[in-house]
């Protein structure tokens, strides 16, 4: 995969400084969901100077379709458009070149879960902290509000865990509260783009162009759908009228055989 393209604040005052927009991506994804085999997202990194030393990276991403696949049946789940830059889906890191300090700035911020989007977006991080200064270490606390139960805690901890991360919990022998540690950023291992995690970038005109055939194809069914539920409502109004005059000449035969009876009896 093509390295994450960045622009970078510069510094003035020492205040820090907006950083300017910067390009945004667009990545199919495979995810780890045993029935949904790839994520399309949309995908962004900005990156903001403070006072020369002090550097934040800011990795957001919305979510536009997962494939899933269940046996034999293939489809696409899509997901709206929340604006015109992402934002569903948040993470930060941030360096301290002078003190060789990484630190995570804010929560981990994930809408869309169990799709691969939260290690893919903190891969592009790691790669773009680590571009700018590779001997940061790193020792956050971990958050004890994504592990309410045991299936959470392990997601929480997988997913740092896959990244080449350490956890360490001191006086937690259930791995819920610790923290979260690495010594060098080049000890870390994002992972993406390999054979076992592949990752495809696609230009926005395809994935517009892939858009729009969705829609298209999405019009079609629609309208092929609406015209059999059409036919299907004129064939059962037709069985309905038929059925309705059978039961009526089934009557006056009724009527009719029971008068003839009545009379030959008499």
């Amino acid at each position: 995969m093509s390295s994450t393209a960045i622009n970078n604040g510069h510094p003035t005052d020492g205040f820090g400084v907006k950083p300017s927009p910067a390009p945004i991506h667009c990545a199919v994804i495979r995810t780890r969901h045993p029935d949904r085999k790839n994520a399309v997202a949309y995908w962004q990194v900005t990156v903001t100077r403070h006072a020369g030393l002090l550097v934040r990276f800011e990795a957001c991403a919305d979510l536009v379709a997962v494939r899933w696949q269940i046996g034999d049946t293939v489809g696409w789940e899509t997901a709206p458009f929340q604006n015109h830059r992402p934002g569903r889906n948040r993470l930060a890191l941030a360096i301290d070149q002078h003190l060789l300090k990484a630190t995570f700035p804010q929560d981990v911020i994930l809408v869309d879960r169990y799709v691969g989007l939260g290690s893919y977006l903190l891969s592009q991080l790691i790669l773009a902290a680590r571009a700018v200064c590779p001997e940061c270490a790193l020792r956050e606390m971990l958050s004890r509000v994504d592990a309410t139960d045991d299936d959470s805690r392990d997601s929480r901890n997988y997913f740092y865990e896959k990244l080449g991360f350490t956890l360490e919990f001191p006086k937690d022998p259930e791995r819920r509260e610790g923290f979260v540690v690495c010594q060098r950023l080049t000890d870390l291992n994002p992972g993406w783009g390999s054979e076992r995690n592949p990752v495809d970038e696609i230009e926005g005109a395809a994935l517009l162009r892939d858009l729009a055939d969705w829609e298209r194809r999405a019009r079609d069914l629609e309208q092929r759908l609406a015209a059999e539920s059409r036919r299907l409502t004129a064939e059962l109004g037709r069985a309905r009228r038929a059925a309705a005059r059978w039961r009526r000449a089934f009557i006056v035969l009724i009527v009719a055989a029971t008068v003839g009876l009545y009379l030959a009896l008499q």
